[in-house]
């Protein structure tokens, strides 16, 4: 029995994820997409609200990894290698931090290499 009712949910909630497909691409407001389609209007916001709360579960189980992000950084003269005051490799990456940084350089470089790693 339990394997009945879960392909009939299963078929209803493919239903309705295709009525709200219809509905937001179709241009009209939720009400007038309903009353032309013989739909319930509060049934169409019970899916939709039902959908939202099953993709926000899905988010905080299995969140989006963050994206890598870039800090643009300026370099007013060409640095002689004696002016690296540090070097961090890690991996692949190569970040060389000269004297005379500024904190703020110094602080992007290590945020940015935070989340790469």
């Amino acid at each position: 029995m339990d394997k009945i009712r879960r392909v009939t949910r299963e078929y209803r909630a493919s239903v309705w994820a295709e009525h709200i497909r219809e509905c937001r691409g179709s241009g009209q407001s939720i009400r007038s997409w309903c009353v032309e389609h013989g739909v319930n209007e509060k049934s169409f916001y019970y899916w939709q609200r039902r959908f939202r709360e099953q993709a926000c579960q899905v988010l905080v189980q299995d969140p989006i990894p963050a994206l890598p992000s870039f800090a643009e950084i300026s370099i007013e003269q060409a640095k002689e290698p004696e002016d690296i005051a540090v070097t961090l490799k890690i991996g692949n990456l190569t970040a060389e931090i000269h004297n005379g940084a500024e904190a703020t350089t110094i602080e992007a470089v290590v945020r940015i290499l935070k989340q790469l790693c």
